[in-house]
């Protein structure tokens, strides 16, 4: 029974997989996909643009240490280098998401993170800076 569970919670925390010349069927070309749980929810709706991030994390606590990390490098506003897995969604028409798509995304996140629910995220990287760098493609909660 408990090499089940351990079995059963190694899937759910499987490495990054990510599609690399057509090498993962189901999400776009260049695209990561990821399980966890939201931490450090934040969101920004005093600037021209609304935004929405969080971390993932294997523990529901978010312990720091838990943490998920990403193949995706990106730079932080100190200069320095992280594979931390900071996932963005920016509202406007450059970024390809709409009002209705941000608040849908928003209210399933904020609810998997209130509640501790585990989730799996879809995202890609388009640029080096942390802030919008790693951007959210689909978020769907795991279970019940």
């Amino acid at each position: 029974m408990i090499s089940i569970l351990f079995l059963f919670s190694a899937l759910l925390f499987a490495d990054e997989m990510c599609n690399v010349n057509g090498s993962l069927i189901g999400i776009p070309e260049g695209s990561c996909q990821q399980n966890g749980y939201i931490c450090n929810l934040s969101f920004d709706v005093s600037a021209q643009e609304k935004v929405m991030a969080f971390y993932l994390a294997s523990d529901p606590t978010c312990d720091p240490a838990s943490l998920l990390t990403t193949q995706f490098t990106t730079t932080l506003i100190d200069e320095t280098q992280s594979n931390r897995l900071h996932i963005f969604l920016i509202e406007g028409e450059e970024y390809h998401t709409d009002a209705l798509g941000i608040t849908l995304a928003t209210s399933l996140a904020l609810s998997a993170s209130n509640n501790k629910k585990l989730v799996s995220v879809i995202y890609h990287k388009v640029y080096n800076e942390e802030y919008g760098g790693i951007r959210l493609q689909g978020i769907s909660q795991i279970g019940n």
